[in-house]
């Protein structure tokens, strides 16, 4: 359970004690709602009772033993920051000293988004990686929609990529990677 607050929570305040109006630790602050009104979380101070209650010796972490996976507290509140946002349609046209390849965003959220990260990898015949280009889209994309960015290779990059094949995407010759997104703010359109 969490513990929905509107009092203010300034970003970089998670972890800060949560106070009921006779300065009792209430909770912990986790997270902040930036679409909403005010909308902050808190874990409940209960919780942290039992995690106090099994505070043990500190034990060097070479000594320790991998511990299950447990699902978060917080993870009914939204997916990984990267799953909304998909490329595809590939396509691409050779040039004197490169190769432009053209691809699709698709805004898989129900929100706006723009100032897209991503990483390009290139490998050769053997899935080695040859190339690497880190790269950004300022967008906006809107919700549901898709937009078409592009990116330049050089002609001998491609060509290791493209060697004995048709199209480099489909024998996964090269990578696209979303490394960040922004969510566009409703006051910030």
């Amino acid at each position: 359970k969490l513990i929905q607050l509107t009092a203010p929570i300034s970003p970089g305040s998670s972890g800060g004690p949560v106070l009921n109006d006779s300065g009792y630790v209430i909770g912990v602050s986790v997270a902040t709602f930036r679409s909403g009104q005010n909308l902050n979380f808190a874990i409940p101070s209960n919780y942290l009772t039992e995690l106090i209650s099994q505070i043990r010796t500190a034990i060097p972490l070479s000594q320790t033993q991998q511990a299950k996976s447990r699902r978060s507290i917080l993870s009914n509140y939204g997916g990984r920051s990267a799953e909304g946002i998909t490329a595809g349609k590939f396509n691409g046209h050779s040039y004197a000293y490169d190769y432009r390849v053209r691809f699709s965003f698709r805004n898989r959220l129900r929100k706006d988004v723009k100032n897209i990260r991503y990483i390009v990898i290139f490998y050769d015949e053997f899935r080695e990686p040859i190339e690497t280009e880190q790269t950004f889209f300022a967008g906006p994309i809107l919700a549901g929609l898709a937009r078409r960015d592009h990116f330049y290779v050089d002609t001998d990059v491609w060509q290791m990529c493209n060697k004995g094949i048709n199209n480099p995407f489909t024998a996964g010759r090269i990578e696209l990677r979303i490394l960040d997104f922004d969510i566009v703010d409703e006051g910030t359109k």
